[in-house]
C-alpha cells in the first residue's frame, strides 16, 4: 500500500465517523433486539417481529422509517411452544416487559 492510499483511508475515517453519527441506530435497535431474545430463549425461532412507537397519543402504531421505535411486539416459537414477547426500548436498551405463552406446554 502506498502512501497516497493511506492518506486517503485516514481522511476517509473521520467522515466515516460524523456520517455515522447522524444516521438513525434502526439496524442496531433490531440486533439488539434479537439479541436479547436469543440470551433468554438459545433455540428460539422469531415467527414476527412487529417494531412499534409512540406518537404521543395513547395508542402505539406500526413503526416507519421516519419514526423513532420505542417497542416491538415479538412472536417465538421455542421448544414446540409459541410465545408472545412484548419489548419496550429505553435508554438505548431492550426490556421484556411481558412473556406470554400463546399456545403449546405452559397454557393454563
Amino acid at each position: 500500500m502506498n502512501k497516497l492510499n493511506l492518506l486517503f483511508l485516514i481522511l476517509l475515517l473521520p467522515f466515516i465517523i460524523i456520517i455515522r453519527l447522524f444516521t438513525p441506530n434502526k439496524a442496531r435497535r433490531g440486533r439488539m433486539l434479537t439479541d436479547i431474545i436469543e440470551r433468554k430463549y438459545p433455540k428460539c425461532k422469531i415467527i414476527n417481529i412487529d417494531m412499534q412507537y409512540d406518537n404521543g397519543s395513547s395508542a402505539a402504531s406500526t413503526a416507519d422509517k421516519t419514526k423513532n421505535v420505542k417497542g416491538a411486539v415479538v412472536i417465538i416459537e421455542n421448544n414446540g411452544e409459541r410465545r408472545i414477547l412484548h419489548l419496550l426500548f429505553t435508554d438505548d436498551i431492550w426490556h421484556i416487559t411481558q412473556d406470554v405463552p400463546d399456545s403449546g406446554n405452559d397454557i393454563t
